[in-house]
């Protein structure tokens, strides 16, 4: 494998899990999943953008993320477009990881999101970025990847 970058990236997927309803009088509450994807040999590269028009100066801190899909992925699951694993059933999304917009992407190896150690927690104790922009290109010929710009 000939990676291009050297950084260890997390990635939190989550959703709803619905509760069990059994008629009549039986409801069990819906269940928050959260799951991390560690991702070996990403790059992350922090980026200031300055843009002066005429009537102000200001100055955007970005994070610009690459992901080959050759990436070391911990635990083993496959790559899939959030719209997809968005549709897949909650009891096979732990095959899948995926990159939406507005998610958070963490530089290093966050622990595991719990009640006792939150995704608040992990945004306090390690480099975080949201996801603004993704492009896609897993189906590039060349290096598949995807490329991610973070605000």
């Amino acid at each position: 494998m000939e990676t291009l970058g050297q950084d260890t990236l997390t990635i939190i997927n989550s959703w709803l899990e619905l509760g069990l309803f059994l008629p009549p009088f039986i409801q069990y509450p819906d269940i928050q999943r959260n799951q991390k994807t560690l991702v070996k040999y990403g790059q992350w590269e922090q980026a200031t953008d300055k843009d002066t028009n005429n009537i102000s100066r200001f100055t955007v801190q970005s994070v610009n993320i690459f992901i080959p899909l050759d990436a070391k992925v911990t635990p083993k699951r496959k790559y899939i477009p959030y719209k997809k694993f968005d549709s897949t059933p909650d009891d096979q999304k732990v095959n899948f990881w995926t990159v939406r917009p507005d998610q958070y992407i963490f530089l290093g190896d966050v622990p595991e999101i719990t009640e006792l150690y939150t995704l608040d927690m992990a945004i306090k104790d390690f480099p975080v970025t949201r996801v603004n922009a993704i492009n896609d290109l897993t189906n590039n010929d060349i290096i598949p990847h995807l490329e991610i710009i973070g605000i």
